[in-house]
């Protein structure tokens, strides 16, 4: 198990989130509790993301619902089809653009 390395910052009214790692059931929690902390729509760079279960996906469709969005940018194929299988399409969305906005470090 690689672990999970979440960096969050929060950029013009967005909340900008870069996960490292893999983001599972005893990963989740953590996650959620940060987001938690801030308002606005979310933004999460999924470049480094190794692997996500069904709880890391439920911390980001529960943040989508309380926040203004939730958009995954370079998301992994398997994340795609992890959102398409749990019938999330119309809650979490993906852009393949390149951000204009600093990603968090």
């Amino acid at each position: 198990m690689t672990g999970c390395l979440t960096h969050v910052a929060q950029v013009d009214g967005r909340t900008l989130v870069r996960i490292t790692g893999e983001l599972d059931v005893s990963t989740a929690p953590r996650l959620e509790e940060m987001l938690a902390l801030f308002d606005g729509k979310i933004v999460v760079d999924c470049s480094r993301l190794e692997f996500i279960d069904r709880a890391g996906l439920e911390v980001f469709a529960a943040a989508a619902r309380e926040h203004e969005g939730l958009t995954f940018r370079h998301a992994p194929p398997m994340l795609s089809r992890l959102v398409q299988l749990a019938d999330l399409e119309d809650v979490l969305r993906f852009d393949d653009s390149t951000p204009d906005e600093p990603s968090p470090v």
